[in-house]
């Protein structure tokens, strides 16, 4: 099944197929959905609670402190820190996990435009709720954002505005997803929405 059998077992890759029960039920939200998955660590994690932290790679400091101060937050509070293993707010997300509880997934794409697309509808269908810190009026950020939206994720940002502010700024003057100082305030609202929902 692996391109490269070889590949995978010098890499310590394992193959996840689409028929495996541990394979992640919002991953068939996505068309096509993904025949198999290649992974490495602790596939566990995919069933545990997660948050998507995403962001540009051009962010400021001040954007990446932000995304590194949350994930290691949340992940303090037993949650899975997902991103895209990129530079800028990814990275930030991942180093802010490490330095909490040390979990982390990183859904990786490859160099090809297609691929790094398809990776963005992945981010969006793990988690039941995305946060976007930083994307310029057409970063890669704001297309998971636009899927998180598809599936019917929890979309958030921060209330403070980090360069590039374009694409998030769009997202808070069409009232669309909540603003978030923080940990706190991304729990409290995610409780409350979910009270929303059981009550319907």
């Amino acid at each position: 099944m692996c391109i490269r059998d070889s590949l995978c077992v010098d890499q310590n890759i394992t193959i996840l197929p689409v028929y495996d029960p541990k394979y992640p039920l919002d991953f068939y939200k996505i068309n096509p959905t993904p025949a198999n998955l290649f992974y490495k660590g602790d596939i566990s994690l995919l069933n545990a609670p997660k948050i998507t932290i995403v962001g540009s790679r051009k962010t400021n400091k001040g954007g990446q402190d932000w995304a590194f101060k949350l994930a290691e937050d949340l992940s303090n509070e037993g949650f899975v820190i997902v991103s895209g293993g990129a530079v800028g707010v990814d990275a930030a997300a991942h180093k802010g996990a490490l330095n909490g509880s040390g979990k982390t997934i990183i859904i990786f794409g490859n160099g090809l435009r297609y691929r790094l697309l398809y990776r963005n509808r992945l981010l969006a269908a793990l988690s039941p709720a995305s946060v976007i810190v930083s994307s310029d009026i057409h970063g890669g950020a704001l297309v998971q954002i636009h899927y998180a939206k598809k599936y019917g994720k929890q979309i958030f940002y921060p209330k403070e505005s980090f360069y590039p502010s374009a694409g998030v700024d769009n997202l808070k003057n069409s009232n669309f997803g909540y603003a978030i100082s923080g940990k706190k305030d991304l729990l409290d609202k995610l409780s409350t929405i979910k009270q929303k929902i059981l009550a319907e």
